[in-house]
């Protein structure tokens, strides 16, 4: 009987045990990547078996977090008996030049122009951007894809660019400018 109490008084410990922040965040973040979608705090407190203000606490806290961590990062270096902890910029895309940009993303994805763009670049040269001044060009199977995705379109006088299909070229001119030389 004695020993019935002593075990159900350190399960009552156990359970009335404070939970560490790391802890508590860290079985939010997995609940919340379980679920895959939208949950209230009643929910996240059903499934992490946290107390509510602990919840709504630890989101708080996440969400400032989370905040500070898109600007910066967090280094941890270690030195024999001593941790190192410092804040330092992060350097992304967005904080590069946009020609930077541009040309990491040309080096890395796009080294070529795809045959699309050259038949994109080439009605927006020719100034093919309405009904207008639409003009004839062989139907290849690259045409025939543009039209079938909407970037060109099609009228009795012949084929000019959509909207769409107006932005796809004049984006293909920031990534290619030397495209701007080829004779339309």
């Amino acid at each position: 009987m004695v020993r019935q109490k002593q075990e159900l008084t350190s399960e009552k410990r156990e359970a009335s045990a404070r939970t560490t922040l790391t802890d508590a965040c860290r079985r939010i973040l997995q609940c919340l990547k379980e679920a895959g979608k939208p949950v209230t705090v009643s929910e996240l407190v059903r499934m992490t078996e946290l107390n509510r203000k602990t919840v709504d606490k630890c989101a708080e806290f996440l969400q400032a977090i989370q905040k500070e961590l898109e600007r910066n990062k967090i280094v941890l270096n270690k030195m024999d008996h001593l941790k190192l902890i410092k804040l330092e910029p992060r350097v992304g895309m967005l904080s590069l030049p946009e020609k930077t940009q541009r040309l990491i993303i040309r080096t890395l994805y796009y080294p070529e122009p795809s045959e699309e763009v050259y038949l994109l670049v080439n009605l927006y040269l020719r100034k093919a951007l309405d009904m207008g001044h639409a003009g004839s060009m062989p139907k290849t199977k690259f045409l025939q894809k543009l039209i079938r995705q909407g970037q060109i379109l099609e009228s009795r006088k012949g084929i000019y660019l959509s909207p769409e299909g107006i932005k796809v070229a004049k984006g293909a001119l920031a990534i290619y400018p030397e495209l701007k030389n080829t004779t339309p």
